[in-house]
């Protein structure tokens, strides 16, 4: 189904690649506010300016609570409130348990659990207001069995 966006406002986190990079051109194109946010702020500058008069950007790291914050409270006074958020920032490390060390697994954790805690936390006054709708972006990778081998 087609869903017409117009006059809605929208929080993308990652957005300046892959998936919320493309999920901001399409919520634009049908009519949507959007607010970019994201850790590249010449790329996050280069979409919104793309999308023109329909979209602004934040540069905020979901690992950085105080920034999200900051950046989510911008983005509903900016658009005079937020009815649709997506946390979809994200990353990976690969490898097993083995080859995998402790920093990049608690890196993993912090962007892409605690992330999207931080997101809904600070969103979700400006949603209880709207009425609004939060989507979480998860990888095909959180399906996948552990491999522990070498």
């Amino acid at each position: 189904m087609k869903r017409d966006l117009l006059g809605r406002r929208l929080v993308v986190t990652g957005a300046a690649r892959g998936i919320g990079e493309k999920m901001v051109r399409l919520a634009a194109a049908r009519g949507a506010r959007v607010t970019l946010i994201g850790l590249e702020p010449d790329r996050l500058r280069g979409i919104a300016d793309d999308l023109c008069p329909a979209a602004s950007w934040r540069e905020a790291d979901v690992r950085d609570g105080t920034a999200l914050r900051s950046a989510i409270d911008e983005a509903a006074e900016v658009m005079g409130g937020i009815d649709l958020v997506v946390a979809n920032a994200g990353v990976a490390a690969y490898g097993t348990v083995r080859q995998t060390d402790e920093a990049s697994f608690e890196r993993v954790m912090d962007v892409n659990l605690n992330g999207v805690f931080r997101t809904v936390k600070y969103a979700t006054p400006h949603l209880e207001r709207s009425r609004g709708h939060v989507l979480v972006v998860a990888s095909a990778i959180s399906f996948t069995s552990c491999s522990c081998g070498s």
